[in-house]
């Protein structure tokens, strides 16, 4: 009977800034192998929009480092975020993955940690992907607008809404 251990799979997910600051690291060599390593590994492990979609079999190949220790750095990744960010890892973890919609908070929480606006979990390079973002995001985005901003966007929402039922009521008296 063989048993085999079942890893458990730990998704990352990097920012734009992350990754340049990872290929900084690879590019520059006056940081110790262990962190060469650990910088290849995650940017190789990335999921995310900026990846060049690397198997953990090619990064072990490639640097003759065994799974577990690929494991390892991306849980020990995420257990750093979980720790500075106060977001409980499971929780964290169920982001990463997409199978929980963060709150406001929390994405504030893991915006700060990473050193970004809360608006870059949202950015996208292709105008067509912002424009047609799900009302849920769309909503979570006013949420980090200004007062003013909020106060004018509202204002236009319900000048849309008394237009429509402006036209509404219209069609109902021409069609009466």
């Amino acid at each position: 009977m063989v048993l085999k251990e079942t890893m458990k799979k730990y998704v990352i997910h990097l920012l734009k800034e992350e990754v340049e600051q990872l290929r900084s690291i690879i590019n520059r060599g006056s940081h110790s192998s262990q962190t060469f390593h650990a910088a290849y590994i995650l940017l190789n492990c990335d999921e995310g929009k900026y990846s060049d979609k690397v198997t953990n079999d090619q990064i072990s190949k490639v640097l003759k480092v065994g799974m577990r220790t690929i494991d390892r750095i991306k849980k020990r990744f995420m257990e750093e975020v979980s720790l500075a960010s106060g977001v409980p890892q499971g929780q964290y973890s169920r982001i990463e993955n997409g199978k929980v919609e963060p709150a406001v908070s929390t994405l504030d929480k893991l915006a700060k940690v990473f050193e970004v606006s809360i608006t870059e979990f949202f950015k996208s390079d292709d105008l067509e992907d912002s424009i047609n973002l799900p009302l849920l995001e769309k909503v979570k985005l006013i949420d980090t607008l200004g007062d003013e901003e909020k106060t004018a966007l509202f204002k236009m929402i319900d000048l849309a809404i008394s237009n429509k039922k402006m036209k509404d009521n219209l069609q109902s008296i021409i069609s009466s």
